[in-house]
């Protein structure tokens, strides 16, 4: 939930008004910012699939695999109950006419950024490189991209980058050592097999308990 929070409160601050000012309603706008967030979580690179991998012990290739099947058709339904919306309550729309030419060159010029993803989790699912190499290598690839072919980081803006990264890094673990902490807890006092005894001693239907669990 703090995930879905932070990506809403970050991207909603730009979306939202300015879906606005191009006429469209306050609450469709913040509707369509906050179930898209949600995909953040499942499609990878997911930040919480690599916490969830590391504190269960899973594979984080295939955590990565199983979630973007699910994301992809998250992002399709979302996709189409948008443009059903928008065509029944005659939302505006832009319209860009681009060249042949002009498209090819905006193709060309964003393909580097567009392949990183596929780069970093092919990287792990594939067996090449653990996830922390991955990551690794991908903020090297993203460094060489902004720098070299795009040209649009600069050299002094580097150490303002470098302490944000490493207090966002330091967040993350904050999160991981303080999650095993709480599951080591957890497993001490046996509240999961306590919490599990008492929900079958309820004798409720299995729906039952999974609209509870909702």
């Amino acid at each position: 939930m703090e995930g879905l929070f932070i990506c809403t409160t970050a991207v909603g601050a730009v979306l939202i008004p300015e879906m606005n000012k191009k006429g469209y309603s306050l609450e469709f706008a913040s509707g369509i910012t906050v179930a898209s967030s949600a995909m953040g979580m499942i499609i990878p690179p997911s930040v919480p699939l690599v916490i969830y991998a590391y504190i269960s012990e899973e594979s984080v290739g295939r955590l990565f695999l199983g979630g973007l099947i699910p994301g992809v058709m998250i992002g399709l339904l979302m996709l189409i109950i948008t443009l059903c919306v928008s065509y029944y309550k005659r939302y505006p729309k832009e319209t860009i006419t681009l060249s042949a030419r002009e498209k090819a060159s905006l193709a060309g010029r964003a393909f580097p950024a567009l392949i990183m993803p596929v780069f970093v989790v092919g990287a792990v699912v594939l067996g090449l490189a653990t996830t922390t190499e991955s990551v690794g290598l991908g903020a090297l690839y993203a460094f060489l991209v902004g720098l070299i072919l795009m040209r649009e980081l600069e050299l002094k803006v580097i150490p303002k980058l470098l302490r944000d990264a490493i207090q966002t890094s330091a967040t993350v673990m904050i999160i991981i050592a303080l999650s095993k902490l709480y599951v080591r807890i957890l497993a001490l006092e046996r509240i999961p097999q306590s919490l599990a005894m008492f929900v079958t001693g309820l004798e409720l239907p299995v729906f039952v308990i999974l609209l509870r669990s909702l």
